[in-house]
């Protein structure tokens, strides 16, 4: 009986630990996506600008001379 408990609480800690170390990957994985999402919005704004910079640009340009 004595050797039925110790495996129980041995296996017990070890879970224990375990546990601990999954929680502690899960929040890395969550700050990390939460950097991701925020560095993807920003591209986001960037290419934005961007995009409308250039659009407006361009149709305020006129053409090259030789056509």
């Amino acid at each position: 009986m004595e050797s039925r408990m110790e495996n129980l609480e041995f296996k017990i800690s070890h879970q224990e630990v375990a546990i601990d170390e999954l929680t502690e990957s899960v929040l890395r994985q969550q700050r990390m996506i939460t950097t991701l999402q925020n560095e993807v919005q920003r591209l986001k704004q960037q290419l934005t600008l961007i995009t409308t910079g250039f659009s407006d640009s361009t149709a305020v340009e006129p053409p090259p001379p030789h056509y």
